[in-house]
């Protein structure tokens, strides 16, 4: 089997797809914007070839590519990033090269389009907030006056919040809609109303389809800083924060939505909140794992490889979950900062030391940092285990005074 990965060298903990794939004897075809040289020791000996590109996004140059490995390697089974931001490249490519494994163009857009995906919530008889695609002011501002503050501003075609604002007045909306449109590709946003929530946090994470039903539930809180964007998550923990009689509606809102989408097999990374009626609102859906470290994290309290579930998916082999119930309280923390800098270094306080299992640190002292609009710019991730929710809790609501990273240079204007 020939299985091309596209950016397997980012996010960093990629290159653990790429080891399942090797390991059960798949030829994996890489295809990145890295030298070869500058690409983790472990990633290399995973692949049978490396492919560089200047451009990911450069279609001529993605085509090149994978006209290079067919030629070289005979037919392609497989082109997959798991990265939201390259979907519609990855369909483009299957669609061209008759690759009939993943999403092709006809699918695509029902997924990776925020009003397309809104669509199929409807059909799924989930409920939607009221929304209205724009590309002008004139066209935000009429929508607005409509329904009133709080809205979002958001690009209609980013991953998770990339580029979202939650605007409570007039006041800051062409900053909003300038922050969005920048991370629009196809120069159009949303502007949705504002759903509050009864619940003390998001709730997110990554659910695992198998046969066409959701068997591994690895929801979780979704912890923000309101220092930086609001929207953007700064941590995860575990178990969720809800009433069961809501956990039971997010679970079947969830299954009617893999059910009327006919996703049979393989990771869904969501988002979704409970209002005070009680009613469900998905907020995001993706065909993939999601990023932050959430399929390590789910690894360590189900007992599962997420990687080699999805690899088994990928090669139509029978899943070998053998997950077991969560015990404990987990949490993960996206370390980051609130203004741009030069990175000095992170200090945990010792209280808190006692508590971190694991640390993946993405910057070393000397390295510039900038202020965390979005989950591009995290520092580094820290794993948690806590012997009590009521400790957990305790440290997350005031995570800030823990953990300390030191950045020399302006603040954020």
């Amino acid at each position: 089997m020939n299985f091309i990965f596209v950016s397997p060298h980012f996010p960093k903990t990629y290159w653990n797809f790429c080891d399942r794939l090797h390991r059960n004897g798949v030829n994996v075809l890489g295809i990145g914007d890295a030298p070869f040289d500058e690409i983790p020791w472990e990633l290399k000996q995973c692949l049978t070839e490396y492919y560089r590109v200047n451009d990911l996004g450069n279609y001529d140059e993605m085509l090149r590519a994978v006209a290079y490995f067919t030629f070289h390697y005979g037919k392609i089974d497989w082109i997959e990033s798991n990265n939201e931001y390259w979907l519609e490249m990855d369909a483009q490519l299957r669609t061209d090269f008759n690759i009939n494994t993943g999403a092709k163009n006809d699918f695509i857009e029902r997924i990776k389009y925020k009003s397309k995906m809104k669509e199929s919530y409807i059909a799924a008889g989930v409920p939607v907030a009221r929304y209205h695609i724009v590309s002008t002011l004139a066209e935000a501002r009429a929508f607005i006056k409509e329904v009133g503050y709080p809205v979002i501003v958001k690009p209609v075609d980013s991953s998770g919040s990339k580029g979202a604002t939650v605007l409570r007045s007039a006041d800051g909306l062409e900053r909003a809609a300038e922050f969005a449109f920048s991370f629009s590709r196809c120069h159009r946003i949303v502007i949705e109303e504002f759903v509050e929530q009864k619940h003390p946090f998001l709730i997110g994470g990554d659910v695992f389809v198998k046969d066409g039903k959701i068997v591994l539930w690895g929801l979780l809180n979704c912890h923000r800083d309101p220092r930086v964007n609001p929207l953007v998550p700064v941590g995860k923990s575990y178990p969720l924060r809800l009433e069961a009689g809501d956990i039971r509606r997010v679970k079947d809102t969830l299954s009617a939505m893999v059910e009327k989408l006919g996703i049979r097999n393989g990771p869904m990374n969501v988002e979704l909140i409970v209002d005070k009626e009680n009613r469900v609102f998905l907020i995001d859906v993706g065909p993939r794992s999601g990023g932050n470290m959430i399929p390590e994290l789910l690894g360590d309290l189900f007992g599962v490889n997420a990687a080699e579930m999805s690899i088994e998916a990928a090669m139509g082999l029978s899943i070998h979950g053998g997950f077991h119930a969560p015990t404990g309280f987990y949490a993960t923390h996206n370390l980051h900062s609130d203004r741009s800098g030069v990175y000095q270094g992170v200090r945990f306080a010792p209280e808190l030391e006692r508590y971190i299992y694991r640390k993946c640190l993405y910057k070393k002292p000397g390295d510039a940092v900038e202020f965390f609009d979005n989950a591009s710019k995290c520092l580094g991730i820290v794993f948690m285990k806590f012997p009590s929710a009521e400790e957990m809790q305790r440290y997350l609501d005031d995570i800030s005074r823990y953990i300390t990273v030191e950045v020399r240079g302006s603040e954020h204007e």
